[in-house]
């Protein structure tokens, strides 16, 4: 690191992830690009993460902060209101930087000053065995569907032009965390992460920064999301509450607002999450619920066949209910991806 202070500062949020952070602290360490900080913030954890982090600080290897356990969006504030770069990454306790992840990255912010933020494709692993796994966006066909959004492309860095916001919501494709870099003063300009949501916070930072905003994309992976050690709720309800949450709030942005194939697609996909939760207490043969969910689906997409057959379904007595093997949640979540 440099007597100047570090170029870039990688926060990581931890929360009662001891049988990981290891993993990912070694991950940044190991980097070919060296002109960095690491940031642990621990979110409240009440298993060992102190302990094992212990011997990092005491080394200097990595600055340590603790807060009482206040989420995600508070841990990465707290990481950045404390960094010292002017680039920003960061990292969950769980996943892990590839190699040449930050060298990458950096290199392309420096090459293109213009640019807000430079994210990247990623692996997504699945089990601890996983080894078949492939690059999340090059399996998805990211590339071609953001085509119009490309104003220009260097080898494998591509730069997105204000499309860039659209065409990924559209396509639900989003830059996972664990690949963005952007600069902190982007952070002054559009505000922190919103710690009133309590899912896609970051999904929702990356789109307040991206929108009207040149953006970078390295297409190769830099980084490997273990999605299976994911700290989500097992109540599956809450996550699309959550995710109809910040559908609603980013329905009443300016630029969506001023955007009407971008409010319907914001609105098609709160359909879905309505109804992925009317499958779901319909299959607990909650069938009130249900019916209030389907007519939320509908209300904000009425193009959606399903949702009128389900709705009608909901009045029928339980024993024909438990006749219909396809009243099935897991149907309807295979339909909101």
């Amino acid at each position: 690191m440099s007597n100047a202070g570090p170029e870039t500062s990688v926060i990581i949020p931890a929360y009662n992830c001891a049988g990981y952070i290891t993993e990912a602290v070694e991950s940044v360490l190991g980097q070919t690009y060296k002109d960095f900080e690491i940031i642990v913030v621990d979110d409240g954890s009440t298993d060992n993460t102190r302990e094992i982090l212990e011997t990092y600080r005491r080394r200097g290897l990595i600055r340590y902060v603790y807060q009482g356990n206040q989420g995600r969006a508070r841990a990465r504030n707290t990481g950045i209101r404390s960094a010292r770069g002017g680039y920003m990454a960061f990292l969950d306790a769980d996943d892990v930087f590839l190699p040449e992840s930050l060298e990458h990255r950096v290199r392309v912010m420096k090459e293109h000053p213009l640019l807000s933020l430079v994210f990247s494709d990623h692996y997504v692993k699945r089990s601890e065995t996983d080894k078949g796994f492939f690059p999340h966006h090059r399996e998805r066909r990211t590339i071609p569907r953001m085509a119009p959004a490309i104003s220009a492309q260097y080898g494998n860095v591509y730069l997105f032009n204000s499309l860039c916001c659209k065409l990924l919501f559209i396509n639900n494709e989003f830059p996972w965390t664990g690949t963005v870099l952007i600069r902190k003063a982007c952070f002054d300009r559009v505000g922190y992460f919103d710690e009133g949501l309590e899912r896609a916070e970051d999904t929702d930072m990356w789109m307040r920064v991206m929108a009207g905003n040149e953006v970078g994309y390295i297409d190769e992976p830099l980084s490997v999301y273990n999605v299976y050690r994911g700290k989500l709720d097992k109540e599956e309800t809450r996550h699309y509450e959550a995710i109809i949450e910040y559908l609603e709030k980013f329905s009443k942005m300016e630029g969506t607002q001023r955007d009407p194939g971008l409010l319907r697609a914001v609105r098609r996909r709160a359909g879905r999450c309505y109804f992925t939760l009317g499958c779901y207490y319909l299959n607990k043969r909650s069938s009130g619920k249900a019916r209030k969910y389907y007519l939320d689906s509908l209300a904000h997409d009425p193009t959606n066949p399903k949702a009128y057959i389900y709705l009608v379904i909901s009045f029928l007595p339980g024993v024909l209910l438990d006749l219909l093997k396809n009243v099935k949640f897991a149907c309807a979540r295979r339909q909101d991806r």
